[in-house]
């Protein structure tokens, strides 16, 4: 009876005789209550109401008379005016079912919480509306495999995130409107805190550091060809006073000099037009890093996770939205980790140097868990969303308050309740982030500032070695 397209509320016409109570038992425990009994041998119609006492659990199972069948057609009985009559009641007596969820905060926190979370209290809202108790149970796990339960009547209903891709789970249950939605996310662990004092190397990437400085010194050379081929002059010291008055340029320093030729004069011109912009870079990218925190080489794109070999973990079903990328299904093959889509998982990939993706209003909620003694997050998300992760209930196939849940459910989104309730969490999120920032009154400490001081007391030191060097070459001069 319950293949795979199988539809219970179907309308059914069955002809026989001796018609048995189990037979009404079976029809029972699909939920199929659109059926007809027809006796062939004296045409009298029967049928059933399961619900006629306005519960779930106290099934009326006997047969009732509503017409016959005869050769001018269907005739009714007084009281009956269609062969299939309505059955399911709008308000229920005494029943309750049960709902089976994971924990995936704001979504789901618990029953026995305060903050109950969304989908909880969007349940709450439409269980008391028709007159029934929720027997809610919570899974620390919920896989892909979970909601199968279902369709083994092991429970009434499971809610929270929905694969739209599952084909069988539509299939073999009864799926309510999408009430809810959000974007996931890759997360990977945070790199480190980049240490003040580098910030005044780190505006620049070594290599153009590089070319700035062989920059300069070819710039100096040029300059002293020039002065060679015009006053056939070569000496050291002009060598050094070149190239002095190069960095000064570079730096935007004030300098005075004679500018005797063409040629220097468009070498200045060049200096300084390629100093402002470098300088104007520079300055720029070092206001930000004084601005906040910076970390070591981010990872901001799925090329960077595999590039960096970290492990990917996630369940087996959902990992399957990347199997369209050939590289990543080659990767997969030693980097997967097969972890649930719980609490865990996100907190074994701080540790485990792997990489997870989770709704962000999840994250959201939860990253205060995930924070160092600082207040510094232990997670990094990078900023290209995967996919969009619905919120749907999915019922037992058939199962008579669906249409009741589900017309709810479009009554809630359609009157400001869920919109309602989702923001107070959203709020909540907000008033529970723990950031710390750099007051607009605070000074900078020292600590900012090591490399400056650095330089100038190497400078220092340089300065009094060839002081040294000088005066010892100025004394052997002199005895010679």
């Amino acid at each position: 009876m319950r293949e795979f397209f199988f539809n219970s509320r179907a309308r059914f016409l069955i002809i026989g005789e001796n018609f048995e109570p189990k037979d009404i038992d079976i029809l029972a425990f699909n939920y199929i209550h659109n059926v007809l009994f027809i006796d062939g041998a004296t045409g009298v119609i029967y049928t059933y109401f399961p619900y006629e006492f306005e519960s779930l659990h106290n099934i009326s199972k006997e047969l009732k008379k509503i017409g016959l069948c005869d050769s001018s057609g269907f005739v009714l009985n007084d009281g009956y005016d269609m062969l299939y009559p309505e059955k399911i009641p709008k308000i229920w007596k005494n029943s309750s079912i049960s709902l089976i969820y994971g924990y995936e905060p704001p979504m789901t926190i618990g029953t026995e919480e305060k903050n109950k979370g969304i989908e909880i209290e969007l349940f709450d809202l439409i269980l008391d509306r028709i007159k029934i108790k929720g027997n809610y149970v919570k899974k620390t796990t919920i896989n892909d495999t979970s909601q199968n339960v279902l369709f083994k009547r092991h429970f009434d209903v499971y809610f929270g995130n929905v694969p739209s891709l599952r084909i069988d789970l539509f299939a073999l249950n009864d799926v309510t409107v999408s009430y809810l939605s959000d974007s996931a996310y890759w997360f990977v662990p945070q790199q480190a805190v980049i240490p003040k004092w580098k910030y005044a190397f780190k505006a620049f990437s070594w290599r153009v550091w590089l070319l700035w400085l062989l920059s300069a010194i070819c710039c100096s050379i040029c300059w002293c060809i020039v002065y060679f081929v015009m006053e056939n002059k070569l000496h050291p010291m002009n060598f050094l006073e070149k190239i002095w008055i190069i960095i000064r340029l570079f730096l935007e320093q004030t300098i005075k000099f004679k500018v005797k030729f063409v040629t220097q004069l468009i070498y200045i011109f060049l200096v300084i037009q390629s100093s402002f912009i470098l300088n104007l870079a520079y300055k720029g990218k070092y206001t930000y890093f004084l601005s906040g925190r910076n970390y070591e080489q981010q990872l901001n794109s799925l090329e960077d996770i595999m590039s960096n070999n970290l492990k990917i973990g996630s369940t087996r079903f959902l990992i399957g939205f990347f199997e369209t990328i050939p590289e990543f299904r080659t990767y997969m093959e030693h980097h997967f980790v097969n972890c649930d889509t719980g609490i865990t998982c996100f907190n074994r990939s701080i540790f485990e140097n792997m990489a997870v993706f989770k709704p962000y209003r999840k994250v959201s909620y939860i990253r205060n868990l995930f924070r160092d003694k600082y207040g510094r997050n232990l997670h990094h998300r990078i900023t290209k969303s995967i996919t969009t992760v619905w919120s749907a209930a999915v019922f037992s196939k058939g199962h008579p308050i669906f249409p009741l849940v589900n017309r709810y459910f479009y009554l809630l989104m359609d009157h400001g309740f869920l919109v309602k309730i989702t923001e107070a969490y959203d709020q909540a999120t907000k008033r529970t982030r723990r950031t710390k920032r750099i007051p607009k009154n605070q000074k900078f400490s020292f600590e900012y500032f090591i490399a400056p001081f650095f330089i100038l007391a190497l400078g220092y030191a340089i300065g009094i070695l060839f002081l040294g060097i000088e005066i010892f070459v100025n004394k052997t001069k002199k005895i010679m």
